[in-house]
């Protein structure tokens, strides 16, 4: 985490590798197929910070716009856990999910709603 911290500007995935020599994307991938998930569930875990590796899969691409709007709205909301790390997104799986600049706004508060209702639930099973 520190040097996650250290590095702000940098993806996850990139300082795992180099500290590492791989990342939690080939440690998922690896765990999904000693399970027996499905194929594409491992080629999906495996390439979500790598789309263009995998680039027929949706579920790939589903998944890396996911991570990139999950950051997004730690980045950019008022939440109480920001993150430091950077959000990256592939722009083939931008546009293979059709998306667009005004979507990825709506996306981004609807996260941040969620995960406002979420820590209010939270803090009322915890008596707060």
């Amino acid at each position: 985490q520190k040097t996650i911290k250290e590095n702000p500007g940098r993806p996850d995935n990139e300082i795992e590798e180099e500290i590492l020599g791989f990342d939690h994307a080939l440690v998922g991938s690896y765990l999904a197929q000693k399970w027996n998930l499905p194929e594409e569930l491992v080629g999906a875990i495996k390439y979500h910070h790598n789309p263009e590796e995998d680039p027929d899969s949706s579920t790939t691409h589903i998944i890396n716009v996911s991570n990139y709007l999950c950051l997004k709205s730690e980045e950019s909301g008022d939440l109480k856990t920001k993150s430091d790390r950077k959000a990256v997104l592939c722009q083939l799986s931008w546009d293979r999910l059709g998306l667009d600049t005004e979507r990825e706004k709506q996306l981004i508060q609807l996260l941040q709603d969620e995960y406002a209702k979420a820590e209010t639930f939270l803090k009322m099973a915890q008596g707060d």
